[in-house]
């Protein structure tokens, strides 16, 4: 009976040892579990199956915003037609150009986050063979909006493809706070003015430099670089620019105004660089020229888009056509306002850069101007790029240069002539104004 009795105890001993060895085992198959590494890649096999997986289950789900809806014709939205190798615009100057790499790493962008949504819902991996067309717009309301015609091919059967067009948005992400500065609007902006005669276009500037600084007290320093070289006048110019700025500076007391002359020949670079070594290198300066006309808002912006160390501002301007041509050949029946900016009036030249804001010290950190170059103003731009310097780009209404007619002289190589002749004859009129004046003249 007492051996019966310790069996059954025993036995009890055993099961209720059983139960905590089952679940002490199904605890640690639980946690090994559990700790195991998840799959992360859920995507079928491809070279970059983690970064697929991310784009997938990423913010590129979310409520795509309404499209804009235009009401009549002017609000069309128009689509940039593009391949990999050249893209149009709706530029008379540029209709159809070579692919920048700033558009080709956008539309490579497109195409590496368009392909792993087609194989997710594809279920099986497919990859591209070729881009035949794309089009893209920017949409205000809910970003950049792509069309791509593409031929794909199924990993596995090279033999087989098919042609797939993908309508795709690139969506609006949260706004960012990259900066917040306060700019001081007062700073001083120092103009460098390199000229070789007062002629009407340096007395025009002069007004200029009346009615929008001077006036206003507008915190301005003018420095006159004069070039007078071998002419037997060059006492009769110097003459004619000292009477210039000192009726000036005898009107308006807070007038500072510079005049350094050098007996060499005339040369923008070299006249602009020698008015940047007169000044302390936290000078904010303003490189420019006697055919720049510019307003008070203008200014206001260069003291804006330039910080020291960190920024410079190369303004796009307008230039103007012939204001004969503008004048007669418009057709418009009332008198046209040379300076109001329409297709008629000029046009945005984003191949010069003579007029720009920045720091002294930003303008010495690349070496200053190349003054054996006939592009150096491109050149500074260009290695201003190339260092940590941001390049502040953009067309400002305020820089208008003034129509000045261009002569051609027989001189050098007649490749140098034509091209000079081609700058010309561009600057003319428009392709509307001119073929008027052909009409008028030969049918």
């Amino acid at each position: 009976m007492a051996a019966n009795k310790y069996q059954i105890l025993t036995n009890r001993h055993l099961l209720e040892i059983c139960k905590c060895i089952l679940i002490l085992s199904a605890g640690i198959t639980l946690k090994t579990l559990y700790d195991m590494p998840s799959e992360k890649c859920e995507c079928p096999r491809c070279p970059s199956c983690h970064e697929d997986h991310e784009l997938l289950f990423s913010e590129l789900h979310f409520q795509l915003r309404e499209a804009f809806v235009p009401r009549d014709a002017d609000e069309v939205l128009l689509y940039e037609f593009f391949n990999m190798s050249y893209i149009t615009e709706n530029s008379e100057f540029a209709p159809l150009h070579k692919i920048f790499r700033h558009q080709k790493i956008d539309i490579k962008d497109m195409v590496r986050q368009m392909m792993p949504l087609f194989n997710s819902a594809k279920g099986s991996v497919w990859r591209m063979l070729k881009l035949e067309n794309g089009y893209r717009r920017f949409d205000p309301l809910r970003g950049e909006e792509y069309v791509i015609d593409a031929i794909l091919s199924p990993e596995n059967d090279e033999s087989h493809s098919e042609r797939h067009r993908f309508e795709m948005v690139k969506p609006f992400g949260v706004a960012h706070m990259v900066r917040n500065m306060v700019v001081d609007s007062e700073k001083m902006i120092h103009f460098l003015l390199p000229i070789s005669e007062a002629d009407d276009h340096f007395l025009r500037f002069m007004k200029n430099f009346e009615d929008v600084c001077l006036r206003t007290e507008e915190p301005s320093y003018l420095m006159i670089l004069l070039f007078t070289g071998a002419n037997n006048k060059r006492a009769a110019e110097f003459n004619k620019v000292k009477a210039a700025t000192a009726a000036l500076t005898q009107k308006y007391r807070s007038a500072h105004i510079r005049i350094i002359q050098t007996k060499k020949a005339f040369s923008a670079p070299a006249g602009l660089d020698l008015g940047s070594k007169q000044l302390p290198l936290s000078s904010l300066i303003l490189f420019s020229s006697v055919e720049v006309s510019f307003t008070k808002d203008f200014l206001f912006r260069c003291r804006l888009n330039t910080i020291e160390g960190l920024q410079v501002f190369y303004p796009i301007g307008f230039f103007q056509y012939s204001p004969h041509i503008v004048s007669h050949f418009s057709g418009e029946s009332t008198d046209v306002d040379l300076m109001k900016i329409n297709k008629n009036t000029g046009f945005w030249s984003t191949v010069n850069y003579e007029v720009s804001c920045m720091h002294n010290s930003d303008y010495k950190l690349v070496g200053g101007f190349n003054r054996n170059l006939t592009d150096w103003d491109s050149d500074l731009f260009q290695r201003q790029i190339a260092t940590k310097l941001k390049v502040f780009r953009a067309m400002d209404p305020g820089v208008i240069h003034m129509y000045q007619n261009k002569t051609c002289p027989i001189k050098g190589s007649e490749e140098q002539w034509r091209n000079c002749m081609e700058k010309a004859l561009g600057i003319l009129g428009s392709r509307q104004q001119l073929s008027r004046v052909l009409m008028k003249h030969f049918v």
